[in-house]
């Protein structure tokens, strides 16, 4: 079963579920300029540090935070109000200074583009650690079908452009992201995400 909010175990190598929503359950992502710039600052913090530079204000090739090495990302959905990481910690207390720099990157340039000031999310963050495999497949299956929300039935899954799901078909490949942990264990993955006969109660995981 899983440990509700239970970052304050920050055990290595552990699997967790990190999630946030808009406070108030406003939309966090107002467009698709929005949801690039999010995935850009995942891509950074979580790509080999060799392959991301930047430059200063004098032309000097710097590089930038990078949490390469200590966070792997597994899946993810990112949907208008609301995002969704299974990640796994390499190194403890990782996901507490990685999900303070993506959250609060981003806030600023959202405050920024959108004119608007105050508090972007609702919380921090909320994280779940993952203590059985069962669960984990299920948790992962949980995040790629959200976007069934907005999408219906008649709109393929794999069509949804802020979500791992394209990556774990192979019509996607991201360094930055690691699946096989999740695709190693399941011959159809296809099918398994998206059969909804294989629906399985999942406990904690409303954003209340």
């Amino acid at each position: 079963m899983p440990a509700r909010n239970a970052l304050k175990l920050y055990l290595e190598h552990g699997y967790y579920h990190i999630y946030n929503r808009g406070v108030a359950k406003n939309n966090i992502f107002l467009d698709q300029q929005d949801y690039a710039v999010f995935l850009s600052y995942l891509k950074e913090y979580l790509s080999p540090p060799a392959t991301l530079y930047s430059a200063d204000s004098r032309g000097r090739d710097y590089q930038r935070k990078n949490f390469y090495g200590e966070i792997e990302l597994i899946t993810y959905c990112l949907m208008p109000n609301h995002f969704h990481f299974l990640l796994s910690q390499l190194k403890s207390r990782s996901i507490e200074s990685f999900a303070r720099s993506l959250l609060g990157r981003y806030v600023t340039y959202f405050n920024k583009r959108h004119e608007r000031i105050g508090h972007l999310f609702q919380d921090v963050y909320k994280g779940i650690l993952i203590k059985n495999d069962e669960y984990l497949l299920w948790l992962n299956r949980y995040i790629h079908r959200n976007p069934t929300q907005i999408l219906g039935d008649r709109i393929p899954l794999a069509s949804y452009k802020y979500s791992s799901y394209p990556a774990f078909l192979g019509l996607e490949s991201h360094n930055w992201l690691k699946p096989n942990i999740i695709l190693t264990q399941i011959k159809d993955y296809q099918g398994f995400v998206e059969q909804t006969e294989k629906e399985m109660p999942i406990s904690g995981l409303t954003l209340e």
